[in-house]
């Protein structure tokens, strides 16, 4: 990926050692972003955001998760990798050999920390947190995005000394369900979900972009970095009930962005990029923009200098969507059928997945058995703890 062996790093000024901010904005649905289709839209809920990646960022309006629920989101976007076609990996592969980007960041010299919004115990996460950061911090009473501002904005300005480059982490809470909003809000819960959503949405999006300004204004700005990224999307209740029409892992669980800002030096110029990309594209990006050398397992590569144009796979249960241009299609790891649509990629109705969007039958993709091979392969590696040889330092 980089040019930079850990020790030849090491020894570089701070300067040239960027900062990482690594912010996940819970659910982060495509549809509600305002990057596809009419950004004044009703469904447009992040605008101060959307104000920000547009005009400051390299950003792309189409990510998909590797998987779904969060599980598979903090898998694929800190391993690199795809989930197995029908276990959880947080609970099943524990003990494999892994490398996450954050234990790479670690092994050159990053001091990090995590500050999460939900329980990690949810869903496994302790284990591979502790293992991935030096420190993790969870409050029960931080469950709302502005007090988790708050507390990272203060563990913030307490390193702004710190000689080693920092590797922040913070994981949003408040568009998790219920979508609920503080009552110092002033916001009158709505009567559903899909509006208690929006709200929660627009109340993170004030939340964070507090947070951007804030480390924009930092001295050690002009060396940082941050990625803001979804960990996965929410499918409506309607492609809930309709999941014949759209398929049982379609955009709607998938879709979200990510936004690249950054000091001069070390950003790329903003830009909006159409490609459609993958969570497992997510670390070797961050490697690769710090000019690290290091061995990994990433299945997803350094998007800012590859160009190409590649399918995008994402797995839940046995189902695998695959996405390539205009075309989607779902199908079961072990089975016949399967669902192919086209769709308008311009539309957020259409490309997430929504009631009134636009789609088509298709043909399915090429090469779905080879795909439905792929999966069982990839299956039988981690089943067989073959991520990292036996023996193979996993990080110097």
């Amino acid at each position: 990926m980089g040019e930079l062996t850990l020790a030849v790093f090491r020894a570089l000024p701070l300067a040239k050692k960027p900062d990482v901010i690594f912010i996940v904005f819970e659910t982060m649905r495509g549809a509600n972003t305002g990057l596809v289709g009419d950004p004044h839209s009703p469904l447009s809920a992040m605008p101060r955001l959307r104000e920000q990646i547009t005009q400051g960022s390299y950003y792309f309006p189409r990510v998909h998760s590797a998987g779904y629920p969060s599980v598979g989101g903090a898998m694929g976007m800190h391993l690199g990798i795809w989930p197995h076609h029908t276990k959880i990996v947080f609970s099943s592969f524990l003990h494999i050999r892994s490398l996450s980007f954050p234990e790479i960041l670690r092994s050159a010299g990053y001091e990090s920390f995590a500050l999460l919004g939900a329980d990690p115990s949810f869903s496994n996460f302790t284990p591979w947190f502790r293992r991935w950061y030096d420190q993790i911090e969870y409050e029960p009473s931080r469950h709302h995005d502005g007090p988790l501002v708050d507390r990272f904005i203060e563990v913030y300005d307490e390193r702004q000394g710190s000689p080693q480059p920092l590797l922040m982490t913070l994981w949003t809470a408040t568009t998790h369900p219920p979508y609920d909003v503080p009552k110092e809000s002033g916001v009158t819960p709505a009567s559903t979900n899909e509006e208690r959503y929006l709200q929660a949405m627009r109340y993170a999006d004030e939340q964070l972009d507090r947070l951007l300004r804030h480390v924009q204004a930092s001295p050690r700005y002009a060396h940082t970095l941050v990625f803001l990224i979804g960990d996965h999307s929410q499918p409506t209740p309607w492609a809930w009930r309709n999941a014949d029409q759209v398929g049982e892992l379609s955009s709607g669980h998938t879709w979200t962005s990510l936004a690249i800002f950054g000091g001069a030096q070390v950003a790329p110029t903003p830009a909006r990029d159409e490609r459609v990309i993958s969570h497992i594209d997510l670390a070797p990006t961050i490697v690769a923009a710090l000019n690290l050398k290091h061995g990994n397992h990433f299945f997803g590569r350094d998007v800012l200098n590859d160009k190409s144009e590649r399918s995008v796979h994402s797995f839940r249960y046995g189902t695998i969507s695959e996405e390539s241009g205009s075309s989607r299609s779902i199908f079961r790891v072990d089975g016949e059928e399967t669902l192919s649509y086209s769709f308008d990629r311009e539309d957020e109705r259409s490309y997430g997945s929504l009631e009134g969007g636009r789609r088509h039958p298709a043909s399915p993709l090429p090469h779905l058995e080879r795909t439905r091979d792929m999966a069982r392969a990839w299956g039988q590696m981690l089943e067989q703890d073959q991520l990292i040889p036996p023996g193979a330092v996993e990080a110097k």
